[in-house]
């Protein structure tokens, strides 16, 4: 697999990453892809918060992009959720390192309405910014 990776590297220009997995049933864990130093996007939703800030800590260099959410027990559904709207945000762990890459706010459908009040935040545009965003599309 690494092989794989490595040599489509070789042959595009295009940043090829490996997303961020917590549990061991994955085919390169974040400790491996850190190892190998391959690029990375780190998905907050599938790691416990002190795992995000030890990636943050040990490859922030290395990381091309976060997918922002969190996981949460959730009473209605009697278990963990993944990609719930974030209550805090570890992005700022990333600015303090001078990290400038893109973050994908990656929520469940039903907390789409949370999308822009929470881009707001990671971005700190102000709403203005945002209506004249919005306006483009």
């Amino acid at each position: 697999m690494l092989r794989n990776v490595k040599r489509l590297q070789r042959k595009t220009s295009t940043t090829v990453a490996v997303e961020t997995f917590g549990n061991a049933k994955r085919i390169i864990t974040p400790g491996e892809t850190i190892e190998f130093k391959l690029p990375m996007v780190l998905d907050t939703s599938h790691l416990f918060a002190s795992g995000i800030f030890q990636v943050i800590e040990a490859y922030h260099s290395g990381t091309v992009g976060v997918h922002l959410s969190e996981m949460r027990y959730d009473d209605a559904a009697g278990h963990d959720l993944p990609h719930l709207p974030v209550a805090s945000y570890g992005i700022e762990a990333l600015r303090a390192k001078s990290w400038d890459g893109n973050v994908t706010l990656e929520y469940l459908p039903p907390f789409h309405d949370r999308l822009i009040p929470d881009r707001r935040k990671v971005y700190f545009n102000t709403k203005e910014e945002d209506d004249a965003l919005l306006e483009m599309e």
